[in-house]
C-alpha cells in the first residue's frame, strides 16, 4: 500500500480552490487504496489529528500568518523527523512557507520522493506588490522547484511559466484538475425547482450564476457593473452570486446603489447539493476573473452541461473552448462581459449547442477518476526511478 503524504497550507473548511483538490483527490486516493495523510495548517479548524471514515489522517498544525501564507508551526520539525514514514510527499502551491520547507529538506536529505502541484500564478495590484514578487519569481520560486523531484501543472500555460522560471521541462506533467461526474451532472428541471423557488425564480427567469470567493481575483464587482448593460438587453436576466469573502460588502452597496435589488441575488454559500442545482438553474455562469490557473467553477459547470462566459486569463483558454463551450472577453471589461452574457442568453440554441459541447469536453478531460489515475500512475514511477 502506497503511502503518501499532502502537504498543503490550507485544507477545507478553509475555502479555495487549492483547498478543494486536495481535498478531492486524497480522497478518492483513499479510495483506492493508498494511505493517505493530509498535513495543513489550523486555520478553518482546530489543531489536532483526526481520522475520517475513508481512513484518511488529518494532521492541523497550530499555526500563524504572515501576509497571506499559512505558518504551521512544528512543520519543520515533521519534515526532519517524520517525513520517512512515507512513500512519498506531495507538496500543494508554490511560493508558500509549506513548499519551501518541503523543497529545502528534500534539498538537505532526500529520503523521501518529493512532488508539488502548481495550482496556478499569482498576481500582485500595486507597484509595491509586483516589485516583491518579481524579487520572489526570480529567487523563491527557482529554489523551491529546484528542490523537488517532480511537478504536476494544472495547465500546459502553468508548465511554461515553471519552465520560465527554471523548472525542468522534463519534469514538468501536466495533469488538468477533474471534478466528480456523478456530483456534478445535468439535472432535470423537477429536481432543482426547489432552489429556484427558495430563491423566488420565475419560470422564465434567465439565470445567471457566479461561484467564487468575492475577493478582487474572481472579479465579483466587475460583474455587477455589467448587470445593467445585460438587463438593457435581457430584462428578464436574473443574477445568483453564490460565495462570500471581504468583497461582500462593497458588491451589495453597488447592487443597491445601481438599484439591481429586484435582479440580482447573494446566496452566500451553499451545500453541496444546492450548489450543484445552482448550476443546474443557470443558463450561462459567469468567471470574470482577472487571474487563474484552472478554476474549478469552469469544470463543475461544463460538468453540469452548462457554458461560461470567461476572462481569457491564464489556464482558462484551455478549459474554455472560445465560442464552442463558451465565450472568452478581456479581463476588468464589464462592457464585454455583458456582451458575452447576452450573446448567450439571447441565443437559446446558441446556448444549448454550447452546453452540449461543454459537457462532451468535461466527461472527455475533466473527469476526476482519469485526474486519480494520471496522478497515482505519475506516483508510483516516481518511487520506482527513486529505488532504481
Amino acid at each position: 500500500m502506497l503511502k503518501v503524504v499532502h502537504v498543503a497550507p490550507y485544507f477545507p473548511p478553509h475555502l479555495g480552490g487549492l483547498q478543494n483538490h486536495v481535498d478531492v483527490l486524497s480522497r478518492e486516493q483513499a479510495r483506492r487504496g493508498l494511505d493517505v495523510t493530509v498535513v495543513t495548517s489550523s486555520f478553518g479548524a482546530r489543531p489536532g489529528e483526526s481520522t475520517d471514515a475513508l481512513g484518511r489522517r488529518i494532521v492541523r498544525l497550530p499555526s500563524f500568518h504572515v501576509g497571506t501564507d499559512a505558518v504551521p508551526v512544528g512543520l519543520l520539525r515533521m519534515f526532519l523527523t517524520e517525513m520517512d514514514r512515507y512513500d512519498l510527499v506531495h507538496l500543494h502551491g508554490h511560493m508558500f512557507y509549506s513548499t519551501t520547507v518541503g523543497a529545502l529538506c528534500n534539498k538537505l536529505s532526500p529520503r523521501v520522493p518529493t512532488i508539488m502541484t502548481f495550482h496556478g500564478d499569482y498576481q500582485k495590484l500595486t507597484p509595491a506588490g509586483r516589485m516583491v514578487k518579481r524579487l520572489r519569481d526570480s529567487t523563491q520560486g527557482p529554489f523551491i522547484l529546484g528542490g523537488v523531484d517532480r511537478v504536476i501543472a494544472l495547465t500546459r500555460y502553468d508548465a511554461g511559466f515553471l519552465a520560465s522560471q527554471g523548472g525542468d521541462p522534463s519534469g514538468i506533467s501536466v495533469i488538468p484538475n477533474g471534478v466528480p461526474l456523478d456530483t456534478f451532472r445535468p439535472m432535470p428541471r423537477d429536481a432543482v425547482a426547489s432552489l429556484g423557488e427558495r430563491v423566488g425564480l420565475g419560470d422564465e427567469d434567465r439565470v445567471v450564476l457566479f461561484v467564487g470567493r468575492l475577493v478582487d481575483q474572481k472579479g465579483p464587482t466587475c460583474l455587477v457593473k455589467a448587470i445593467p448593460h445585460v438587463l438593457k438587453e435581457v430584462p428578464d436576466a436574473r443574477f445568483l452570486i453564490v460565495g462570500e469573502g471581504p468583497l461582500q460588502p462593497m458588491a451589495m452597496t453597488m447592487a443597491r446603489e445601481l438599484r439591481l435589488e429586484g435582479s440580482v441575488n447573494f446566496l452566500g454559500l451553499l451545500p453541496l447539493e444546492d450548489l450543484v442545482a445552482a448550476y443546474n438553474t443557470s443558463r450561462v455562469v459567469a468567471v470574470p476573473s482577472l487571474w487563474e490557473g484552472m478554476p474549478l467553477v469552469v469544470l463543475e459547470a461544463a460538468a453540469c452541461g452548462r457554458p461560461v462566459v470567461a476572462t481569457s486569463v491564464h489556464g482558462i483558454p484551455e478549459a474554455v473552448e472560445h465560442r464552442r463551450t463558451g465565450l472568452l472577453v478581456p479581463p476588468r471589461d464589464p462592457l464585454a462581459l455583458a456582451e458575452g452574457l447576452v450573446s448567450v442568453l439571447s441565443d437559446p440554441a446558441r446556448g444549448r449547442a454550447m452546453a452540449e459541447a461543454a459537457l462532451a469536453k468535461a466527461r472527455a478531460e475533466f473527469d476526476l477518476a482519469t485526474q486519480v489515475d494520471r496522478t497515482i500512475e505519475l506516483y508510483n514511477r516516481v518511487v520506482e526511478d527513486d529505488a532504481a
